[in-house]
């Protein structure tokens, strides 16, 4: 409890020592306290009291730091001196913690109050605010459109979240616990139990209102600042991410070879995955490797391997381009390697003012005629990762592209993607029976692929009616989460058991193809879910496409899974079908997942796919 007046101090003090949870230690700090401080402070005669005299007015955010580092609880509250916590207000807290280990924080409702009546509208304001969010997902929620739905004195927080967390070394010039929140949000969820436990004082020499401060002009600032509504939106991805422990890669600096991998953003998807193991991989064979990007939450995991990146203002074309000729220059890149729209339109801005080669890879069907001949024209290569988009670029260059065109699969490192057995701990976790019928589907929850998902959840309630021990697991991000989400909810109380789980996107995918039977999705997904010996539906943008199969490999390959082409299942018939003949008949999803590695290994084996990338490289320099 930092303090910076005695006013109020004896009530909110009283209101800890009337807590009916015992075993709490109060830390008072205040800079050269008033004499009025010690003898509110000592009448309590309390040994679990403590009065630290700070000798210097450290602000908020050390205060809070200084009183973090002497404590030594397990859960941690930053209290107001002004406020009052209701006597259940810890007990209640601590055991929806200890109840709920997946929860990092928790908070409570509010009552704001006021003996001033120019305030009363304030309270009014506040109480309706603070009191309407109270799910995680509502929370975040609410933070990602730039709300403020947490009054911070309010949190009980794990000590272990702060174990990551820099922001109390650094002093912002915004003296609010604001950064701290966010940046705690990166390590764990906010979830409030819904009852009263706070009283929340507003008055004149309130510390907001001494200092002129607005809140939520700081919060916008914040997340642009510190882009954390990727981390607060891929939380366990991101917890997945600190907890990895990986040997660094070394590019060689002797290499031929020096690419600039120029990528318009790192962040969570099919893209951003094939782009981290193929950097991998042409980094184990000899080539030098440097990743230019806006940033994004992948970011991370390219730091984490030892991948060089590096930061470019990608939405600003002259600061961007200044930028990435000094980079250039400074690791005397002699080829660009473009993924993405805008990354295409500064390499082919590159090849025509500093003549540095350039090639793109083409990673789908979004591209337009006009985006194709602004930026392909002058690229020594272009890489098609399916049949269908080498078509799509055919057909919009005609005769104009006098440069190498391949249709080169996206690569999957089979050695990784592997079957192995071993204790099944998603589905513990989960409270998912070990003889249960597991079905993954993962992709991202955006655009068409989101509809996809809520159709795949719509036929799990029919054939699930006919087997109670189906399973359905639904993995990714996207701006359908929350709608699907409240269906599966719904679809669990109406089915009266917990059967289908959304856990947004996770990092280790691999473990949870491990324990599904069988996997619905396109592209990567259904690649890797190959290469694990699983059964795949193939089912993307376009539509299921059916079973992936032997007698119909070279149909899925042309259409990339239902991603890329194919005729659309306009009555989701495909997909019911595919969903009970798999369950019916367990064994042919066996065979079909050991001949679906086999030809993974075969076709879009990672060390075979780099090694063509790298000829194509040797023909472009060699020109």
């Amino acid at each position: 409890m930092p303090i910076i007046s005695e006013e109020y101090l004896k009530d909110s003090v009283r209101s800890i020592c009337k807590q009916s949870y015992k075993h709490w230690e109060l830390i008072i700090l205040a800079y050269d306290p008033l004499k009025k401080i010690y003898e509110i402070v000592n009448k309590f005669n309390d040994p679990r009291i403590h009065l630290v005299k700070l000798a210097t007015d450290l602000g908020m955010l050390e205060a809070f730091s200084t009183g973090l580092n002497l404590s030594r609880g397990h859960y941690i509250i930053r209290h107001d001196p002004d406020d009052i916590s209701l006597p259940k207000r810890v007990e209640l807290q601590v055991r929806y913690l200890e109840e709920h280990n997946e929860v990092g924080m928790v908070s409570c409702c509010i009552k704001a109050f006021t003996k001033d009546s120019s305030y009363k509208r304030q309270c009014k304001n506040i109480n309706r605010v603070q009191n309407f969010y109270k799910t995680k997902e509502d929370i975040d929620d609410a933070f990602l459109r730039g709300n403020y739905p947490i009054i911070f004195p309010t949190i009980m927080i794990r000590r272990d979240l702060f174990r990551n967390n820099s922001i109390l070394n650094t002093k912002p010039s915004f003296e609010d616990e604001i950064k701290i929140v966010l940046n705690l949000l990166k390590e764990g969820s906010i979830e409030k139990i819904d009852k009263v436990l706070y009283y929340y004082r507003r008055h004149r020499n309130a510390y907001h209102n001494i200092n002129n401060i607005d809140p939520k002009v700081f919060l916008r600032a914040a997340f642009d600042d510190m882009e954390l509504t990727n981390s607060i939106k891929f939380r366990e991805f991101h917890k997945e991410l600190v907890s990895l422990k990986v040997e660094k890669l070394h590019s060689s600096q002797s290499s031929i070879f020096r690419v600039l991998m120029l990528v318009d953003e790192l962040n969570i998807g099919g893209t951003e995955t094939y782009i981290f193991n193929l950097t991998k991989a042409l980094i184990k064979m000899g080539v030098y490797i440097v990743i230019a990007s806006s940033g994004g939450i992948a970011e991370e995991l390219f730091k984490l391997h030892g991948i060089k990146t590096f930061r470019i203002s990608i939405n600003i074309k002259l600061k961007a381009l200044e930028g990435l000729k000094h980079l250039i220059d400074i690791e005397r890149i002699n080829l660009l390697h473009c993924h993405l729209i805008k990354s295409m339109e500064l390499g082919a801005e590159i090849y025509k003012r500093y003549n540095i080669s350039y090639l793109i890879t083409l990673h789908g069907m979004f591209y337009s005629k006009e985006i194709l001949l602004a930026t392909c024209i002058n690229a020594k290569a272009i890489i098609a990762v399916s049949n269908p988009v080498r078509n799509l670029f055919l057909e919009s260059l005609e005769t104009k592209f006098q440069g190498i065109l391949k249709v080169i699969a996206n690569g999957i490192d089979t050695e990784t993607f592997k079957p192995v057995k071993g204790k099944k701990t998603i589905r513990k976790n989960l409270g998912i029976p070990e003889d249960a019928v597991v079905i993954l589907y993962c992709s991202r929850l955006g655009w068409g692929k989101g509809a996809v998902a809520e159709q795949v959840l719509s036929k799990f309630k029919e054939i699930s009616l006919k087997n109670s021990n189906i399973y359905c697991i639904i993995m990714g991000e996207g701006d359908k989460k929350k709608s699907i989400i409240r269906m599966a909810e719904e679809l669990n109380i109406s089915l009266n058991r917990k059967a289908i789980h959304v856990i947004g996107a996770r990092y280790d995918v691999l473990l949870y193809y491990l324990e599904s039977d069988l996997v619905i999705g396109t592209g990567r997904v259904a690649l890797e879910a190959l290469s694990c010996e699983r059964a795949v539906i193939a089912t993307g943008s376009i539509g299921c496409v059916g079973i992936v199969s032997e007698e119909n490999k070279e149909e899925m390959w042309n259409v990339y899974f239902g991603d890329h082409q194919g005729l659309a299942d306009a009555d989701n018939s495909i997909l019911t079908k595919s969903l009970e003949n798999l369950i019916a008949l367990p064994g042919r999803s066996l065979e079909l997942g050991k001949w679906g590695r086999k030809w993974c290994i075969e076709k879009f084996e990672i060390g075979k796919i780099t090694s063509e990338i790298i000829s194509l490289y040797y023909n472009i320099l060699k020109s």
